[in-house]
């Protein structure tokens, strides 16, 4: 009897499981994956390219060619389409996909769908087409323009300002808003001090504890009741997860997926959840290689075998995180300890590891 495996999610964490079942080589194994997006992205590596948007093709994967490519003997089906509703207990999924909604139901079901934010510049929001087009429509901007906001005050924000501060931070006026009290502010006192102190030397004027509203897309109004206007504002925070089609049951006050340190829903241990749509995680590539995938990996194992239970218990690692600002290094932990700038460039600053993208679909 054939088993049927779904996974919502086309990107990371859905691609890596996809492609370990299908490993097995198993024809007993239906494996169907769901994506908005025909294509994976490379999320790591937006900052670098709204400025390097001529590297947009080594950041994309085309989901169906990467399931076919490692394919042993299963059976694999692609679905470009969004899930309207899963109900756990009847272990049935409604899809739609070019306006027709088809039914699915499974045996196995893989919960990869990721996170969002509120414009597809850095992560998918749909069709990987639309971020492919916000990046290039922000580079053209960011050329035109004499002054720039970014918000967010978060890796994201502070590669984002770091990459603009060292292209345009001798001509153009930039901003960034981290809306707490200082950029990297969870790292600690000392490293966000270090990371104001890099982002000023780029050219970047560093507003702390504000929390600018943009209206109208360039204009941005203040608690105080006052407003500036950009040429261009780039949002980089209000990260979301993608669980609208969840049970509020299964899903924590954030809306991301509660799991036991398996990875399995508590009340249905045939759904694992992977990457950053799981709660009490970091959305970074970091945690999933290296938190995550050893866990995910043996719990489908499981799944598939209950014969021998070889589950191991996801274990949290000592914050590990390089953030470039700028070409020329950034900041730095392995493991919980500082470690020099050249590493952070070698690393990951020269090239946001664009040339290790094909290797994480």
């Amino acid at each position: 009897m054939v088993k049927e495996v779904v996974i919502i999610g086309g990107s990371f964490a859905g691609l890596k499981a996809a492609k370990h079942i299908l490993a097995k080589g198993d024809s007993e194994i239906s494996v169907t994956v769901v994506s908005k997006s025909t294509h994976a992205f490379y999320t790591v590596a937006a900052p670098r390219l709204l400025l390097e948007p001529s590297k947009l093709d080594k950041a994309v994967a085309k989901v169906e060619e990467t399931l076919k490519k490692n394919n042993k003997n299963s059976h694999v089906k692609f679905i470009h389409g969004s899930v309207e509703s899963l109900n756990l207990k009847d272990r049935s999924i409604d899809v739609n996909s070019n306006g027709q909604t088809q039914l699915l139901t499974y045996d196995v079901l893989v919960i990869a769908s990721g996170t969002r934010y509120a414009t597809p510049t850095f992560k998918l929001l749909g069709d990987y087409s639309l971020t492919i087009e916000s990046i290039e429509k922000v580079n053209k901007e960011l050329k035109a323009a004499t002054k720039i906001a970014v918000i967010g005050g978060g890796p994201t924000g502070v590669e984002t300002a770091g990459e603009i501060g060292y292209e345009y931070g001798k001509t153009k006026t930039i901003t960034l808003y981290t809306g707490s009290k200082g950029p990297l502010s969870y790292l600690g006192d000392h490293r966000s001090k270090q990371a104001e102190l890099k982002l000023q030397k780029l050219g970047v004027k560093v507003a702390n504890s504000v929390r600018p509203h943009v209206k109208e897309g360039k204009v941005l109004t203040f608690e105080d009741g006052t407003s500036e206007e950009y040429d261009v504002v780039i949002e980089a925070n209000g990260l979301q997860p993608n669980s609208d089609f969840l049970p509020a049951d299964v899903l924590d006050e954030s809306g991301f997926v509660l799991t036991n340190d398996y990875l399995q829903l508590k009340d249905f241990p045939e759904v694992v959840a992977g990457g950053d749509i799981v709660s009490g995680t970091a959305s970074d590539l970091v945690t999933f290689n290296y938190v995550q995938w050893g866990t995910l990996l043996k719990t489908l194992d499981y799944l598939f075998d209950k014969s021998q239970d070889r589950r191991k218990p996801m274990k949290p690692i000592k914050t590990t995180q390089f953030v470039p600002i700028s070409r020329e290094g950034g900041i730095g932990i392995l493991f919980g300890c500082g470690v020099p700038n050249f590493l952070v460039r070698m690393l990951k600053a020269k090239d946001f590891m664009l040339s290790k993208a094909q290797e994480n679909f």
